[in-house]
Formats: C-alpha cells, sequence, structure tokens
C-alpha cells in the first residue's frame, strides 16, 4: 500500500513539470516555480559569456560593486604597486606629525570604464580631518587603474583602498 501511495505521490508532483513547462516557471506564484531572478540574471550572464561574438547591453551609468563584476579593477602593477605609490606620494600634515597622529583612512571610490578615480570619499576615518584631506588627495590623484570587466565589457566598478598614516 505504501508502494503505491508514493507512486502516486511522485506521480503528482513530476505530472505538472511535464506539461507546458514555460507556463509554470514563468508563474512566480506557481508551486513548480524553479529559479529567482537573481538565478536566471546569473544564467543569462553565463551563456552571454559563452556566445562568441555577442555583446551584452551595459547601461555605462550603473555603478557596480566589486562583486558583482567579472574581473575587478586593478592599479596598474598590483596591490604592492598601489601601496607603493601610496608611500611615495602621501605628504604628511604637518599638525597631525607634531601631535602624534596616526592612523589608516579607508577610502571608497570609483573606477570608470577608462580607469579614471571619481567619487572620493571617506568610509573609515584615520582618525584627523587632516589625514583624511590628505587620502582623498592622494587617491584622486592616482593614475589611471585598469578598469574592472563584466560580460567582456569596462564597466565602472565602485572598490576600496587603505591610506595608513604611519611616523617613523
Amino acid at each position: 500500500m505504501k508502494k503505491i501511495f508514493s507512486i502516486i505521490l511522485l506521480i503528482a508532483i513530476l505530472a505538472p513539470m511535464s506539461l507546458n513547462t514555460a507556463g509554470y516557471a514563468q508563474n512566480k506564484k506557481s508551486l513548480f516555480y524553479l529559479m529567482t531572478d537573481k538565478q536566471k540574471e546569473a544564467r543569462d550572464k553565463e551563456r552571454a559569456k559563452k556566445q562568441t561574438g555577442f555583446k551584452a547591453q551595459i547601461d555605462d551609468s550603473k555603478v557596480y560593486s566589486d562583486s558583482e563584476v567579472d574581473q575587478k579593477p586593478e592599479f596598474p602593477g598590483g596591490k604592492s604597486a598601489l601601496s607603493k605609490y601610496i608611500k611615495e606620494n602621501i605628504n604628511y600634515p604637518a599638525a597631525a606629525a607634531e601631535n602624534g597622529i596616526q592612523g589608516t583612512a579607508f577610502c571608497q571610490f570609483v573606477v570608470n570604464s577608462d580607469g579614471s578615480i571619481s567619487d572620493v570619499k571617506i568610509i573609515k576615518s584615520a582618525g584627523d580631518p587632516s589625514l583624511d584631506k590628505e587620502a582623498i588627495r592622494v587617491v584622486q590623484t592616482m593614475p589611471k587603474w585598469n578598469p574592472g570587466m563584466n560580460i567582456g565589457q569596462k564597466v565602472r566598478v565602485k572598490t576600496t583602498a587603505s591610506v595608513p598614516f604611519r611616523l617613523y
């Protein structure tokens, strides 16, 4: 008796799936809805990558986060070159140096599709406004980055960098 009940239950579950698959997949309220919109978007991105000669339409005004893109933006030469650039270009504010103020400023900024930097702001202070102001200046004067890529196209990506202030 249990086998018959199990078979009937299995048929009841699988029968609607064998019917018009487009019908139940489009109805989000259906019991048999299988994919979320995010899953569909990820699937479509993968399909677009595999197609040769396909150029997806990417919104040029959209700013992506690091986690949303296929390739993150990168400072020319990598992280070590970024650290070297920051150390060589910081002008430690005299008032902060005299008072022995040290800290690390975390800057958030957008790497545009051409590699230029824009929208620089402090997301975590170094502990002194003069240090924060210097951190913003250093980030704004950085050379062009290698832009982020999504579906084979250069896109605008929001990223962060730390700017350490140490007295030696």
